[in-house]
């Protein structure tokens, strides 16, 4: 059995380890409380740590976005440059392909004028070819009626083509009939073609008569000067071998200018024995033959 002052120092004891059990009790659960505390914090500050990160993601993602951004603006803003480059550089060309455009444009109008012009010029010609073809027609009917006129009245008309060759200028004495050479200056030309030109005409004489005539003109070829056609070789040499002496002989068309080339003719023509005369003509250049027979021409080679 206890006494009762063990009692109360086993009671002291037992409240002494009481007291020290309560104040390590409770230490720990205030350690306890601040460890859940601290876990708390602790996961308070890991979700802020989160979001912090997750802050510093977005940032980093709109820095890189920025970044990205202003390389793209950097990159528009150079694009920008070349296409304005460019574009200077194109509208060079697309200036000078509107000014070809506008000549382009230009020259059609002036060949649409042209054309007009030539279409113009076709229709007046084509109106000239008819209003020529009409003269001709009246100019036929002109003829034949004068012919008609001549015919009613019974006047001398001589049907016969009109040229040298058919001239009725002959000699009496031989019945040859004349080639007519023109002495014109010092110069000795056949009266022939290609040396002159013959224009049948109908020309009215008076008194309602009118008579067939041919103009004779001499054309700007032909032609040598009187010394050179002495020669055997000359032109005028080869033309007298080309005539037959037993139906023609030489009729000389001489005006005052050629009496020195007639003489230098006559003295060749002589020479060789050619049949020749000569007429007194005005104009050798520019004559006319008729076709009533005119003057008779001699023959004074002999």
């Amino acid at each position: 059995m206890f006494s009762t002052g063990g009692f109360s120092q086993l009671s002291r004891r037992t409240c002494a380890n009481d007291d020290k059990e309560k104040q390590v009790v409770l230490p720990k659960v205030e350690l306890k409380q601040q460890l859940n505390d601290l876990v708390v914090e602790k996961r308070m500050l890991q979700n802020k740590l989160t979001c912090k990160l997750a802050e510093v993601r977005k940032l980093k993602q709109e820095l890189a976005a920025a970044k990205k951004l202003n390389r793209d603006n950097n990159s528009l803003e150079s694009a920008k440059a070349t296409q304005t480059q460019a574009k200077k550089k194109l509208d060079e060309p697309l200036a000078k392909a509107e000014d070809k455009k506008k000549r382009l444009k230009e020259l059609e109008e002036q060949k649409s004028i042209l054309t007009n012009y030539l279409n113009k010029l076709k229709d007046v010609s084509e109106q000239r070819i008819q209003l020529a073809e009409e003269l001709q027609k009246v100019k036929a009917k002109s003829l034949a009626l004068k012919e008609k006129v001549v015919m009613a009245k019974g006047k001398l008309y001589d049907e016969r083509t009109v040229s040298p060759e058919s001239t009725p200028l002959v000699n009496l004495q031989t019945d040859r009939t004349p080639v007519y050479v023109a002495l014109i200056k010092n110069t000795i030309v056949p009266v022939c073609e290609p040396y002159y030109k013959f224009s049948p005409l109908i020309m009215e004489r008076g008194n309602g008569y009118f008579e067939k005539v041919t103009r004779v003109s001499r054309n700007d070829i032909g032609g040598e000067p009187i010394e050179q056609a002495l020669f055997a070789g000359s032109d005028f040499a080869k033309f007298l071998k080309g005539i037959d002496l037993s139906k023609n002989f030489i009729a000389l068309l001489v005006d005052s200018s050629s009496f020195e080339a007639f003489r230098n003719a006559r003295e060749m023509l002589r020479n060789r024995s050619i049949p020749f005369g000569w007429i007194p003509c005005l104009s050798p250049s520019d004559f006319y033959f008729n076709s009533r027979g005119g003057v008779q021409v001699g023959e004074l080679w002999k």
